[in-house]
């Protein structure tokens, strides 16, 4: 078979390339995870890119993606068939080149949680249930999109934070995502001039602010209860990546 290589345009160009492009393809299996995660980042994912500046193994010390292949097929000696790895990467390290084959999984204790907060009945902030778990994780979404994925150990307050008109910008960090998009404000600073405070005050991002803040008002809203913080932190993470909501931003500032 010829093997001619070429670019992705996102995460769907991988589907393809699966052995069973229908049954791999699922949310929450570990193919199609892999593939919005790998298509997110900016070479290696930010938790190996970490580990990578962190490691005294010039071998694997400061990592950098040249090439990267996904569901790659090498031939075994005396084997009936190619071995498929979710991907081949080629890279550099401190020491030099490097070949690495990439074996993803996803952390399938996370699935229940994250298949009963799909299947969860939405609801709308103006009537939110009396009775609510104090922990887990929330969703926002508009019909069938899913926007925005957060944590917390107080969901109604927090709720109430995204939502209400009084919300500021500390608390109403979602519709302020959206206003940033929406005027184009999109870079953040520390300087007074700028600032999310002094953004709040102009008389375009201002108004721009209170619309989203309605806006998530009338959002789909479902949530999960997971008390363990770890497994909390984690899930928000998961949730994020497999439904590809598109104003979570876990990136350094």
């Amino acid at each position: 078979m010829t093997r001619i290589l070429a670019f992705t345009s996102g995460p769907e160009d991988w589907q393809a390339l699966l052995a069973d492009p229908v049954k791999h393809w699922r949310s929450g299996y570990s193919a199609r995870t892999l593939a919005y995660c790998r298509e997110a980042a900016d070479g290696f994912p930010l938790e190996v890119a970490q580990a990578s500046r962190q490691t005294a193994d010039p071998l694997l010390a400061n990592l950098i993606q040249v090439l990267a292949v996904p569901e790659f097929k090498a031939p075994l000696p005396g084997g009936l068939r190619a071995s498929q790895n979710d991907i081949f990467v080629l890279a550099c390290s401190s020491a030099g080149p490097m070949s690495i084959m990439v074996e993803g999984k996803v952390i399938e204790a996370l699935e229940p949680k994250y298949r009963a907060l799909l299947q969860i009945a939405p609801v709308k902030f103006a009537s939110l249930p009396r009775s609510m778990p104090p922990r887990g994780i929330y969703l926002f979404s508009e019909g069938d999109r899913h926007l925005y994925v957060g944590r917390t150990n107080s969901i109604r307050e927090r709720l109430q934070g995204h939502c209400r008109p009084s919300g500021t910008h500390f608390t109403a960090t979602f519709a302020f995502r959206i206003a940033r998009q929406d005027t184009g404000r999109l870079n953040a600073t520390y300087a007074t001039s700028g600032s999310r405070a002094e953004l709040v005050k102009d008389p375009i991002f201002g108004p721009a602010f209170d619309q989203a803040k309605q806006r998530v008002a009338a959002m789909d809203i479902r949530y999960v209860e997971e008390t363990d913080p770890v497994r909390q932190a984690v899930l928000e993470i998961y949730v994020a990546l497999v439904l590809g909501t598109p104003y979570n931003d876990f990136d350094n500032h």
